[in-house]
């Protein structure tokens, strides 16, 4: 009897054990995908906090700040708005992009992206949709010197169907800094590769420019399988 009931006693602290680890793998899911905001009001204050951060002759210290600000808003939003504070301070010429697109059953539904020199920008992330799959919205500053590049790509579903993102930059283009979710893979295009078990995923990357603003990058997804191009060399909403 006293062998059976220390099986017993083992095993019962052994399932509390078990369930608290499954318990606490839940809500770390939960509170990494399901509280990212789309959409929200962006507070001015708080945006003056990142500005701070940024600096209008670093890629870097903009990208670590665009990545900070994410993180912490858990919103697209605040890089978005960074970007169009940072856009009337950056000297000389200098190019504004954003794009956003909707998905519904892994497919595109619509979207829009800009291309702009404009001061300042107007380029809105687009609404959401009843049933939307997946979200991929983004905004950048391309300089002589340098360019910034962020990214969030959320997938509304239990698995992770937005599979990798694709860059293609000029040559000349060095990469200075990434911050970000995927595993990075370098060659002739960029690629970051997601995991399906995320459905927050995010990316953001600085790089040292040629000096140009001729050839803007171009962003390709992989969603469920099929590539999608959202950013070309022409402006559009």
């Amino acid at each position: 009897m006293k062998g059976i009931s220390r099986e017993l006693v083992v095993g019962i602290f052994v399932g509390i054990a078990i369930g608290a680890v499954l318990s606490y793998a839940l809500a770390v899911h939960d509170s990494t995908s399901g509280d990212i905001r789309t959409c929200p009001l962006v507070s001015h204050e708080t945006l003056m906090e990142y500005r701070l951060m940024a600096s209008p002759v670093s890629g870097e210290a903009t990208a670590r700040a665009a990545e900070r600000a994410y993180l912490e808003q858990r919103s697209p939003n605040y890089p978005l708005e960074l970007f169009r504070e940072m856009y009337r301070d950056v000297p000389g010429r200098k190019e504004f992009i954003g794009l956003s697109y909707v998905f519904t059953n892994d497919n595109l539904l619509y979207g829009r992206f800009a291309i702009s020199n404009e001061t300042p920008p107007e380029f809105e992330f687009a609404s959401p949709a009843p049933g939307m799959s997946q979200r991929i919205d983004g905004a950048g500053i391309i300089t002589p010197k340098w360019a910034v590049i962020f990214v969030s790509l959320y997938d509304f579903r239990g698995m992770n169907g937005v599979e990798e993102l694709r860059l293609i930059v000029p040559e000349e283009w060095k990469l200075m800094y990434y911050g970000g979710t995927g595993d990075i893979l370098t060659g002739d295009v960029l690629r970051v590769r997601f995991s399906s078990m995320k459905r927050d995923n995010y990316v953001v990357l600085a790089f040292e420019t040629d000096g140009s603003l001729d050839h803007p990058p171009q962003i390709e997804v992989v969603v469920d399988g099929d590539s999608y191009r959202l950013l070309r060399s022409y402006s559009s909403t």
